[in-house]
């Protein structure tokens, strides 16, 4: 029966290698057809007679004009001194080892190329770039489409990309004048190392989208294989094979993404060509040491320890040369490797050979996928030293190879859910004498289905109640948040202590926030509006957060070139500007850099807080104004809040018909900008409201005559049912001051707000009592 199964599994192996050699000979036809193209002559391809209508893809190929160690742009070309090409090359090729003068180029140096393509008709065409080694630039009728890498003439000025390119351009005249500029002072090989795929702009993209397309499914396929039996192994740590399979398949998936269309550049734009290439080589060595090791695990009569401890030994000496030398030195040993390759295939295949004829288990799926596998890196590696022209091959051998060796690990786990089901056989057998008991149970469970209904109706009860006690829980949150304003001021009022009035300062606002978020999320915002100056907003909250600023030695920058006004409610306004100040001042380190400006558009104003702290990641960009959303990570030695701040600031700025979002980079800091409408600029020169100092005002000196008297008595009456903390209901009676008064009350005026903004209930009844006695 096993063995059955066993032919079964080879079976379906085969018809998988059959299905994969007739998608190779659809390759096959599909580069045939790519092939079959006029041969450029002189440095012109003469497409006229070729129609795109088919969908036709052609590949360049033929002489073009050759510049070695010059630089040329299409100025070059379009004066009276048009220059004459050295030599003509045959693309695509590379350079090492053509002839100039009768001596031999090596693959370091930098040249230019240059080509025309003459077309039916005048189109949208684009030229699909797969790499050149290893920088170059790219003009097609004079425009510069891309620049992938730094082209330069020394190894210093130039800088290497491995970046796929698809270039789109519309002809002129039915003419394409291409340019191209390429440098190499890195890599083994010089100059157009693959084809160029020309066509229509649709049919290319088409073309590359396919390629795209295949990778992305092997990658899916590879890495499900990866993190499956890297899962079962953490299950069972025992059998290594999972362990080994699972590395397997995630060097394999390392290969695939740095090589073909190398999506690694796609899924991470910013890794450069040396990391690039560095994933490559060692992709391409750390495959075999550990397959040894995979098959080692089957067949550890067949195979040498001593041999598999070598593999890796040499393996290790090839990775050094690739993490540590530079790839003028390691891009030469694939060579040597491809041999070092070759005598271990032997090796393996000897060995598997050997465990078939011991008739051991898989021997044959083993010896198959091997097969079908080494055949597939022959190819491949002949193709990688130009010696044919079939294609690149790698990724369906890793899906054969990945496919036979998961059907061994799954036939494995399939044999163990066999003996399981032997096991329910005769656990069946035992059951069928249990079957009274159950008819016996029945009746229990009958009884209690009946006693959950009841216990079900008991529970919908309990639900309502706790309904009723979370809204409960809400009312008496409110309740303690509000009563905590008291001891607050308390604190704030009796505390001469400046850290100690800028941390209550701090619980006051959280308590501030806490109770209007939980009051506004599901209610409109009440809002007391008035026509404010923007610029005296930003400085009350730089002035609330002055302590934090000077306690950090950081530089404040405010940059305003007007003044404008906004009708807001100001004492919200001014809480969202001291959250905002608050985040920036707490995330920036030690001697760091804070600036608040303000961008004028069109009817409405930005005010932005930039920081220069770490940044924000990407990911937190959708929670970071939720309710407790506010991410937790290490900048400047602090954690992040509680969230109620943004949460706050959201709720505030949005009643007010207005938008708050950020913008980072991780870092570099965040800057946070809330937007509202403008009401108007005020011609009133930008002055500073409120000064940084604490210094007391000598209210002994203060004289106030009986008209002056007069004129504030009915505000301080107002005043004297006010508490210090109710700042909006306090700024709005001083409002009803006449600006146009005696210096007196003016300095009176400065010192009640004096008051108000350091919570100073000593000072503000001692103001009030000056006018009231």
């Amino acid at each position: 029966m096993n063995k059955k199964k066993g032919n079964i599994i080879s079976a379906a192996l085969l018809l998988a290698i059959f299905a994969l050699s007739v998608f190779y000979i659809a390759i096959l036809n599909t580069r045939t057809l790519l092939n079959a193209e006029v041969v450029a002559e002189k440095g012109v391809f003469d497409f006229k007679r070729n129609t795109f209508e088919d969908h036709k893809l052609l590949v360049l190929r033929g002489e073009v004009e050759f510049y070695w160690n010059q630089l040329l742009t299409p100025a070059d070309f379009q004066t009276n001194n048009i220059p004459h090409p050295i030599d003509y090359i045959y693309i695509p090729e590379i350079w090492n080892k053509h002839l100039i003068d009768g001596k031999e180029i090596n693959s370091y140096g930098f040249a230019s190329y240059h080509f025309k393509i003459q077309l039916p008709e005048d189109d949208v065409y684009a030229i699909k770039i797969k790499e050149f080694e290893t920088a170059y630039k790219i003009w097609v009728n004079g425009d510069l489409l891309t620049e992938t890498g730094i082209v330069g003439k020394t190894k210093e000025s130039m800088q290497a990309s491995w970046r796929r390119k698809l270039i789109f351009f519309k002809t002129t005249n039915k003419t394409a004048d291409v340019v191209i500029q390429i440098s190499n002072f890195q890599h083994r090989k010089g100059g157009p190392d693959t084809p160029m795929v020309f066509g229509k702009a649709n049919d290319v993209n088409k073309y590359k989208s396919a390629l795209v397309g295949i990778e992305l499914v092997l990658f899916g396929v590879l890495f499900i294989l990866s993190t499956y039996h890297i899962v079962l192994y953490f299950f069972r740590p025992k059998d290594k094979s999972f362990l080994y399979f699972s590395i397997i398949c995630f060097v394999m998936l390392i290969r695939l993404c740095t090589t073909g269309e190398k999506i690694a550049l796609d899924i991470l734009p910013d890794m450069n060509w040396l990391t690039t290439i560095r994933l490559e080589y060692l992709s391409y060595q750390l495959t075999v040491p550990f397959f040894m090791l995979f098959i080692y695990q089957f067949y550890k009569q067949e195979f040498s320890l001593t041999v598999v401890k070598w593999v890796n030994y040499i393996t290790v000496l090839f990775c050094i040369l690739v993490l540590f030398f530079p790839p003028i030195i390691f891009t030469h040993t694939p060579i040597i490797f491809q041999a070092f390759i070759a005598l271990i295939s032997l090796y393996i295949f000897y060995s598997l050979i050997k465990a078939y004829l011991h008739k051991r288990e898989n021997a044959t799926i083993f010896i198959l996928s091997f097969l079908a596998f080494s055949l597939i890196i022959i190819n491949d590696i002949l193709f990688y030293n130009n010696l044919i022209n079939t294609g690149y091959l790698l990724p369906y051998g890793m899906f054969i190879i990945a496919y036979a060796l998961s059907i061994v690990l799954s036939k494995n786990v399939a044999m163990a859910f066999v003996n399981m089901e032997n096991l329910s056989l005769q656990l069946d057998q035992h059951n069928k004498l249990l079957e009274q008991n159950v008819q016996d149970r029945t009746e229990q469970i009958r009884i209690q289905k009946e006693e959950l209904e009841q216990q079900a109706s008991t529970l919908k009860k309990n639900n309502e109640q706790l309904k009723e006690l979370s809204a409960f829980k809400e009312s008496l949150t409110e309740m303690i948040i509000h009563d905590l304003k008291n001891p607050l001021n308390i604190i704030l009022n009796f505390s001469k202590d400046e850290r100690v009035v800028f941390a209550g300062n701090q619980m006051l606002n959280l308590v501030h926030n806490l109770l209007d978020v939980q009051r506004y999320e599901n209610s409109a915002m009440k809002l007391n509006l008035e026509t404010v100056s923007v610029q005296e907003l930003i400085q009350q909250a730089a002035f609330q957060m002055n302590f934090l600023t000077k306690e950090k030695d950081i530089h404040l920058s405010i940059k305003q070139s007007k003044n404008y006004l906004i009708l807001v409610d100001p004492e919200i306004i001014n809480r969202v500007f001291v959250n905002l100040l608050s985040n920036a001042l707490k995330f920036t380190p030690n001697k760091g850099d804070v600036t608040i400006f303000i961008k004028e558009k069109f009817n409405s104003i930005s005010i932005c807080f930039s920081d220069s702290g770490p940044g924000i990641p990407p990911d937190q960009k959708n929670v970071i104004f939720e309710k407790f959303g506010q991410f937790i990570i290490q900048r400047a030695g602090r954690s992040g809040s509680t969230g109620l701040g943004l949460t706050f600031c959201k709720l505030a700025i949005e009643a007010h018909r207005g938008s708050i979002d950020f913008t980072s980079i991780l870092g570099k800091g965040a800057t946070f900008c809330c937007t509202l409408p403008k009401q108007r600029i005020s011609n009133e020169p930008v002055k500073q409201i409120f000064s940084a100092t604490t210094d007391s005002i000598p209210i002994d000196q203060m004289q106030f005559s009986s008209e002056e008297k007069l004129i504030l008595s009915e505000i301080v009456e107002k005043l004297s049912n006010a508490e210090i903390y109710e700042i909006g209901k306090i700024k709005t009676l001083m409002k009803n001051i006449d600006e146009n008064q005696t210096d007196n009350i003016k300095r009176w005026i400065t010192a009640v707000q004096k008051a108000l903004l350091n919570s100073d209930t000593e000072l503000f009844s001692a103001l009030l009592h000056l006018i009231r006695k």
